[in-house]
């Protein structure tokens, strides 16, 4: 039985993973917002208009603004084919999130079990339609929540077997034992531009958020690339407010959840206490008739060149997806009109400003995230198809500059993503951590006070670590050589990023056409040209699949689990011979996703010695 296992894990992996059935065709780079139906509901309802044409007036706003998809919340089924309809209107792809069907980890197993099924029959549907590209019935779960998350995603394909599913972590354990059916989609959401309630207490310069989000995005990308998986970073625009907890631990620190010690939380509040009285750090007091009043600023804004760096950090981390948390235009009687009003109101959080900004008021995050996207799709079909590599060659002289190595199908050279985080000056003379009496402030509209954006390139200076004598550095954008003169340099935006080739200059060619594809004049409402939005399955006819019938007695279905566990997406990564699937944690991985998913546990430990 063993010697069959491992015959049988053998011919899948050398299947569906050899780099000639990897090979396709580009597929968009997608960029994109969060919007919540039910909250387009209230807004639409507030001002006294359809919703429907409501949502159709803001998906022109953001397919302008460069969103080729939207992860939107579905609370009601029956409307979900206009929803569809729309969406196709712009071009627009979805991830549904299935609200009426989601995930809910106290309900009983028959509960789960109906609910499973109800999702199923949604889900089958509306398989086939090419503008959804995963399904959404959990974000964020817990760690000690992942297994039973699992069993609902496979009571699900009980139902449903063709189903694909995208999950968002914001936990590292859950990423980490996140077991099979494996997503075609995975990512982090990743908010930095905060007021943090660990480690003591501080607020994040643009330099330590930038860094942080680099960081993290590295890490979660790790656990969806073993998972052959597109890796997706969430991020936020800025602008959230959280009174009911700024006063509870201004008055009575002793009932937060965090910290947790009494220790801890009069120390906390002997901080932001200071802050307050002060107006730094993002804390205000509010003194009134009915009393003292608190608002602190969870999230402040993202300042200029902020969005195009977390844009571009993405692509520097191996993303195929970028999308902002979230878009709900101004009108909901909820967020309030005022910073005094909101600290009073007893809310846990309020939505001040989202990527939809504020009537009369300047929105300079969505302007970015358009701009991002003109950038970004300049280098589409490069980027959708390159592999995050762990060695880099190249090294930049600057430590707000970073660099990350790519592959790219069928050439023997690498893509080189540069991306520059010197975005600006701040008050304190831009220090990256800010000291407590730093003169710091978030004015009442979210903005750090004080904040100059950088306006011009700066020249990257960087050096090659091993160059090989027939190779020569291209620049992807231009198409022309960097020569090595003095040492290469590149400029590059504030924010910004470029693509670099390292190689032959005949392969360096061949990638310059594919950017040369994309055209950048018409952006705003017309279709992505040479794209699609479909993705390559396993064919039951396939020799791997009959042989898996014929031994097993079971036909691999499209999508199926068996190639998810394999890897399903291996199309945007490098070969097994490349990746070191069976000597590396990668394996381990792969072995242990094979035994979980065949039923096999027993038999685990005949995989391992593939992973040693």
């Amino acid at each position: 039985m063993r010697k069959k296992v491992i015959l049988i894990l053998t011919v899948l992996t050398l299947h569906l993973c050899s780099s000639q059935a990897c090979a396709e065709d580009s597929k968009p780079f997608h960029i994109g917002v969060y919007i919540y139906d039910y909250q387009l509901k209230t807004t639409a309802q507030n001002l006294g208009e359809d919703y429907f044409e409501f949502l159709d007036k803001h998906l022109a706003i953001l397919k302008s603004n460069g969103v080729n998809v939207v992860h939107l919340a579905v609370s009601k089924p029956d409307e979900f084919g206009e929803h569809l309809r729309l969406v196709k209107k712009y071009d627009i792809k979805l991830l549904p999130q299935l609200d009426f069907v989601y995930f809910y980890p106290p309900e009983s197993d028959t509960a789960q079990e109906a609910r499973a099924k109800r999702a199923a029959a949604f889900i089958n549907k509306h398989l086939n339609d090419p503008s959804v590209l995963a399904w959404s019935i959990k974000e964020e779960v817990a760690h000690k929540d992942i297994n039973r998350l699992a069993e609902y995603y496979l009571q699900i394909l009980e139902h449903a077997p063709e189903a694909e599913f995208f999950t968002l972590h914001n936990g590292l354990g859950a990423a980490k034992d996140q077991p099979v059916p494996d997503p075609i989609i995975s990512g982090t959401d990743r908010y930095a531009f905060w007021w943090e309630f660990s480690g003591g207490g501080y607020l994040a310069s643009p330099a330590f958020a930038l860094d942080w989000t680099r960081k993290q995005a590295a890490v979660y990308y790790e656990e969806s690339a073993k998972r052959g998986a597109d890796f997706m970073l969430v991020v936020t625009q800025g602008g959230m407010l959280m009174p009911k907890w700024a006063n509870t631990l201004a008055k009575n620190p002793q009932d937060v959840i965090y910290p947790t010690t009494l220790d801890e939380q009069l120390a906390m509040q002997e901080k932001i206490l200071k802050f307050a009285d002060e107006g730094s750090m993002g804390w205000r007091k509010f003194t009134t008739a009915e009393g003292d009043f608190y608002n602190v600023w969870k999230y402040y804004r993202a300042p200029e060149n902020s969005m195009k760096a977390l844009a571009w950090i993405s692509v520097l981390e191996g993303a195929k997806l970028f999308l902002t948390w979230h878009y709900e235009p101004y009108g909901n009687t909820d967020r309030q009109p005022d910073f005094e009003a909101a600290a009073k109101s007893g809310k846990h959080e309020i939505q001040y400003f989202t990527l939809a900004g504020r009537p009369g008021m300047d929105n300079p995050q969505l302007r970015e995230l358009g701009e991002a996207a003109r950038e970004i799709r300049s280098y589409e079909q490069i980027i959708t198809q390159m592999a995050k590599i762990p060695e880099c060659p190249v090294k930049t002289e600057d430590k707000n500059v970073h660099s990350n190595a790519f592959t790219f199908p069928g050439l023997a050279g690498k893509v080189i993503v540069i991306q520059n985080s010197n975005i600006g000056t701040w008050p304190a003379n831009s220090r990256y951590r800010f000291n407590e009496d730093d003169p710091i402030q978030i004015d009442d509209t979210g903005n750090l006070v004080g904040y100059t954006p950088f306006t011009e390139a700066i020249d990257v200076h960087f050096s090659l670590k091993d160059k090989e004598s027939d190779q020569c550095v291209y620049n992807l954008n231009t198409g022309t050589e960097i020569p090595a003169d003095g040492g290469y340099k590149v400029s590059v935006m504030p924010g910004s990023g470029v693509l670099l080739y390292i190689g032959s200059a005949q392969d360096a060619e061949k990638l310059s056409r594919l950017d040369s594809v994309v055209t950048r004049s018409n952006f705003a409402i017309l279709p992505s040209i040479n794209r699609h939005g479909g993705s390559s399955h396993e064919d039951s006819s396939t020799p791997a699949a009959r042989y898996f019938e014929r031994t097993v007695g079971a036909v691999i279905p499209p999508s199926s689990w068996a190639s998810r566990a394999m890897g399903r997406n291996c199309t945007r990564q490098p070969s097994i011979f490349e990746r070191g699937f069976l000597d590396s944690s990668h394996g381990r991985a792969l072995a242990r996703s094979a035994a979980g998913l065949w039923g096999l546990e027993k038999y685990a430990p005949s995989f391992l010695p593939l992973a040693r």
